[in-house]
């Protein structure tokens, strides 16, 4: 957000973040960004980011125990997440890798994906990260992704605006700003 206001220090930012969904026709909000298919009544969606899922670890991890082959995971502690809907993330990946009667070395479980991905930083065990989440911490070499298999989310993320404000000079610079940055985010490398 710095870098929007740097670029425009008119346009006043004010970001709340709700549990429940904001209606966005009746909730003083002109720009959210919500996760489905891109399909919401009265209003314009940009997909922002896909929601694909893989394992992630710390470098120095796998530096400790490689992780050549998804059944190399056999000889690592697997971080799970409990809540739905990140609680079959595992199966789910290791399905699409055609993984099948994996062993690990052990489990770990925790209430939240953050917390899974706090472990897998500090090198606790191999987690699965969704792109949208562990972005950064793969830029920064906090994280890596040893395998090239993801798997799809069945939604995806969405810079969504009602239809009457969606064209608005800093609804459009905010959105355009956003897609940017999330293309830049999501290049290879």
């Amino acid at each position: 957000l710095a870098t929007f206001q740097t670029i425009h220090p008119g346009i006043e930012v004010r970001l709340a973040a709700a549990s429940r969904l904001v209606d966005l026709e009746r909730d003083d909000v002109e720009v959210a960004i919500r996760f489905g298919a891109g399909a919401w009544p009265r209003c314009r969606s940009d997909h922002l980011m896909a929601n694909d899922l893989f394992p992630v670890a710390s470098l120095a991890l796998i530096g400790e125990r490689p992780l050549d082959d998804p059944a190399d995971l056999a000889d690592h502690v697997l971080l799970d997440v409990l809540t739905p809907p990140r609680a079959d993330d595992w199966s789910r990946w290791l399905a699409a890798a055609e993984v099948t009667g994996l062993e690990p070395r052990g489990r770990l479980q925790f209430e939240s994906s953050s917390h899974a991905l706090e472990a897998a930083v500090a090198g606790l065990g191999v987690a699965i990260g969704h792109r949208p989440f562990v972005i950064d911490d793969l830029a920064r070499g906090r994280l890596v992704a040893p395998f090239a298999e993801a798997v799809q989310s069945d939604g995806a993320y969405y810079v969504v605006s009602p239809l009457d404000e969606a064209e608005t000079p800093k609804v459009t610079a905010f959105r355009q700003w956003l897609l940017a940055e999330a293309r830049r985010d999501s290049r290879p490398g």
